[in-house]
């Protein structure tokens, strides 16, 4: 057996000394060519850059002997003692090793082991291919460097004399020059302000806006004219164009008969058909459409004129040349007018073209509480569309109104809302006979001053309610109540219809107080005459509104259902964009109610406008901020809300004549008119009235489409364009349907 022990090994070590030179023959001639280039590059070129040295081979060769000798002599502590039976089948030898390039350990004496030659062949492929690439990498490197030692052209560019083709006057005649010099601003503060304590709060935007705390207020200017330079410039890039003429010969008309024949199916084909059923089944799905196909050409008006139909639609949706809002008249007086603001306006309901507005002082609310101790008087100017430089006569009140109505069973008692919470009440019945002379003897004069205030009527206000029952902010709404009477206990009983006694008011100290107007009655209810001074007028019935918050409701303006009164119901609009539903009615048994039912947040900033539809009960008009929204009563989200406008709406109102358009003001002077069964994304018809916001908007009756609107400084009438009744009818169809 030693003998052929001996040939055995002596085979294996020519089997490995073969397999190493197999193995490294590749790379050591790629290593070679690399060894040999280098020299000859370095004598031709000295100053050239090494190229990077070579990559070190990851293969490592040990034969079987020396393997199996090691886990013989280490044991089960050798990293091969595991493999030590796939070693000994191995059909190759030496093994091939490859140094674990992801070794994670980090110690570098990792190693992979191939136990097939297959494998240990495609290692030793993939050594070859990244030297291969090593080495072309490493020419193409040497072939850069060669390219930038090598010195640059010398070859001079001689540029060609510029010839002027008239293009630089064009460009002169188009550049803007500055006619002076810049400006230098100087921006100093001084050091000891630097590094002061300071502490943010959080703040709405809304109540940000309209504070005195905005630093920089933003405002319009209607003076400001933006100069621009005007340039002639003239563009052509059109074909010339050639008149050209082209004659046809006329085809000579002649008779002509054409003939044919249905092509129908062979009678067995027929029979077949119908023994089948699917004619039967296809009659009976097609004759609906047949049939109402047949019905729309019986009703079909053949004879319909179409352009007299399109003048009818157009006149639905609004004509635009015909529908044009223009200032009609405009009142302002020197006295009683001028330099003010037009908060509140009403039209005389049993007057036509007779307008009365109350003005107020531009002032801050410090600025009043500053000269709430001194003795001033605010008035209410009835204007006649007759005079518009003198107003017929002047209802004086003790403290600015905001709000004010005409009773409408007896125009003649006008009641409002004053900045100090107070209710004031006018009776100018026994008045007109005053009035009347006093004019008579004003025209009799020769010449008269526009500002002379004798010449005008003053008519001072009857009763006053108390100031500890009245509201502690200012009245921003006044409605009365037709048709009911409300007791102390809250208790709502029906009354004539044409007799109106009772109003409500709503302020900002969250309460809505209902008034009973017959104060006389109140004084000669048991009662002395000396006791007379020492009545005081307060509410019949008053009643608490509650925020989402849990607070007392900011009201600014209130809606009621005219229709129903006696059940109670009746919306109420805050000055934080809240939506109050309420009942005034006191529930029986109760002694703390809560009036308040719902409470939704429609808008951002305060209502504006709160209108009912003249021609749907249920349908509700909110006006704030950029918006306005179309509710219906009891749905908690609206119907409808309009996109957000350039400038905040100041008030709104529905057309008492077409069910479908909306007034809307802003506060940069214009009125818009929304039609929303012709548009509901934009304004039908957009108009600036004037250079100042408006304050309050009104119509002449219910029939007509005259607009009256209030800014500061004076007061317009605008007039709309005619409505048709057979228009109005087929829209509040139309609108019904979309809502």
């Amino acid at each position: 057996q030693q003998p052929e022990q001996q040939q055995q090994q002596q085979e294996q070590q020519a089997n490995t000394q073969e397999g190493q030179q197999q193995d490294g023959q590749q790379l050591q001639q790629a290593q070679g060519e690399t060894q040999e280039q280098q020299p000859q590059e370095q004598q031709q070129q000295p100053e050239q850059q090494q190229p990077p040295p070579q990559r070190e081979s990851m293969l490592r060769f040990a034969s079987k002997d020396v393997i199996l000798k090691d886990i013989q002599f280490r044991g089960a502590i050798s990293d091969l003692h595991a493999y030590k039976q796939k070693i000994q089948e191995a059909n190759y030898n030496p093994l091939c090793f490859r140094i674990n390039e992801d070794d994670i350990f980090g110690d570098g004496t990792n190693f992979q082991l191939a136990l097939s030659r297959d494998v240990a062949k495609l290692w030793r492929n993939i050594e070859y291919e990244h030297a291969r690439r090593e080495q072309c990498l490493a020419d193409e490197q040497r072939q850069v460097d060669v390219a930038r030692s090598q010195p640059r052209s010398k070859r001079q560019y001689v540029p060609k004399p510029w010839q002027s083709q008239g293009s630089e006057l064009e460009v002169e005649e188009a550049m803007v020059r500055p006619r002076r010099e810049p400006m230098r601003i100087v921006v100093s503060r001084p050091r000891v302000e630097f590094n002061q304590a300071y502490r943010h709060y959080d703040k709405d935007a809304h109540e940000l806006w309209n504070s005195s705390q905005m630093e920089c207020r933003p405002f319009k200017d209607p003076n400001y004219d933006l100069k621009r330079m005007e340039q002639s410039v003239a563009v052509q890039a059109v074909k010339a164009t050639a008149e050209e003429g082209v004659q046809a010969g006329a085809v000579r008309p002649r008779p002509n008969a054409t003939q044919a024949q249905p092509l129908n199916f062979p009678p067995e084909a027929k029979r077949n058909i119908i023994r089948e059923g699917g004619i039967d089944q296809f009659l009976h799905r097609v004759s609906y459409q047949c049939e109402q196909a047949l019905i729309q050409n019986e009703i079909t008006d053949i004879f319909r004129d179409d352009f007299n139909a399109l003048s009818e639609e157009d006149g639905m949706s609004g004509n635009r040349k015909e529908s044009i809002i223009s200032e009609y008249q405009s009142f302002t007086h020197l006295t009683y007018s001028k330099n003010k603001v037009v908060s509140a306006i009403q039209w005389l309901p049993h007057r036509k073209g007779v307008v009365a507005v109350a003005c107020t002082e531009v002032a801050s609310h410090s600025e009043r509480v500053t000269k709430a101790g001194r003795p001033s008087n605010a008035y209410i100017l009835i204007w006649n569309f007759k005079d518009p430089i003198h107003p017929e006569y002047v209802l004086q009140a003790p403290f600015e109104v905001f709000s004010f109505q005409y009773n409408p069973s007896n125009p003649d008692i006008i009641a409002a809302g004053c900045y100090n919470g107070q209710v004031v009440l006018w009776d100018t019945t026994h008045e007109h006979e005053r009035i009347a002379r006093m004019k008579a003897a004003s025209n009799k004069q020769e010449t008269q001053d526009a500002g002379d205030e004798a010449a005008i009527p003053i008519v001072k206000c009857k009763y006053a309610t108390t100031i500890e029952f009245s509201h502690h902010h200012v009245i921003m709404d006044l409605q009365w109540l037709p048709g009911i009477e409300i007791s102390t206990r809250g208790k709502v009983t029906n009354a004539e219809p044409r007799e109106c006694s009772f109003l409500a008011t709503t302020s900002g100290d969250g309460k809505v107080n209902f008034w009973d107007v017959r104060v006389e009655r109140l004084m000669k209810k048991g009662r002395k005459a000396e006791d007379s001074l020492e009545l005081v007028w307060k509410p019949a019935h008053s009643i608490h509104i509650i925020s989402l918050i849990g607070m007392d409701l900011g009201g600014l303006r209130m809606c009621f259902n005219f229709r129903e009164l006696d059940k109670g119901a009746f919306f109420v609009g805050s000055a934080d964009g809240e939506l109050v539903y309420a009942e005034f009615v006191r529930p029986e048994g109760e002694d703390n109610p809560e009036y308040t039912k719902s409470c939704v947040q429609a808008h951002v900033a305060p209502i504006m406008a709160l209108e009912r539809s003249p021609f749907f009960d249920d349908i509700i008009l909110t006006v704030g901020d950029w918006s306005f929204q179309i509710w219906r009563e009891g749905h908690a989200s609206p119907l409808f809300t309009s996109g957000y406008a350039a400038e905040m709406y100041t008030c709104g109102c529905w057309s008492p004549s077409r069910p479908a358009v909306v007034y809307l003001t802003d506060q940069a002077g214009n009125l818009e008119v929304w039609d929303l069964l012709d548009r509901s994304h934009e304004p039908s018809i957009k108009v600036t009235l004037a250079s100042t916001p408006f304050m309050s908007m009104s119509f002449m009756g219910a029939s007509s489409s005259t607009a009256s609107a209030a800014a500061p400084t004076a007061t317009s009438a605008a007039g709309a364009g005619p409505s048709a009744s057979a228009v109005a009818q087929q829209q509040q169809q139309q609108q019904a349907g979309q809502f």
